[in-house]
């Protein structure tokens, strides 16, 4: 994709995500009572699916993606939540399954977490920037590595931590 491109898809995000706080700052209430009562109900914790890329340009790449999805991962547990992270899930199953496929499947597992961490270079992954799109249609609570993330993520945890 060309710089143009990745400069709109950053400007919408910085956009949707200025949006995005304002209204949870108008319904933050209302929110966080609801995930509360439901983790409450459901005696579970917190469940952030990390976002980022996978792909590379060789092996060496993929693994690196695939620790530094792991290395935020580590930090949601010490932030007492449970990490969902399909890049530790896609590593075991390379060469199975169709790309199309696995953006299906982690698009699934996105709907079933709490929020979403986006890694510091998610906007060069195609599936992740599909897993932004997704998570903004649903609403979720998105958080940014490099943006004050982990510090937002830990803060909305202590909101809605059983």
């Amino acid at each position: 994709m060309s710089g143009g491109h990745n400069g709109i898809r950053e400007h919408l995000r910085r956009e949707s995500t200025v949006r995005r706080v304002q209204a949870w700052a108008e319904t933050a209430a209302k929110l966080d009572v609801d995930l509360v009562s439901r983790l409450a109900r459901t005696r579970r914790k917190p469940v952030v699916y990390i976002a980022g890329p996978f792909s590379g340009e060789d092996t060496i790449d993929v693994k690196q993606n695939i620790l530094n999805a792991e290395k935020l991962a580590r930090e949601v547990v010490r932030l007492g939540a449970v990490p969902l992270t399909p890049h530790s899930i896609g590593a075991s199953f390379q060469g199975i399954g169709t790309y199309d496929y696995w953006c299906i499947a982690t698009l699934e597992l996105l709907r079933r977490a709490d929020a979403v961490l986006f890694t510091e270079d998610w906007s060069r992954s195609k599936g992740a920037c599909g897993e932004w799109e997704d998570a903004s249609k649903a609403d979720m609570p998105m958080f940014f590595v490099g943006e004050n993330g982990l510090n937002e993520l830990r803060d909305w945890l202590d909101i809605v931590r059983v």
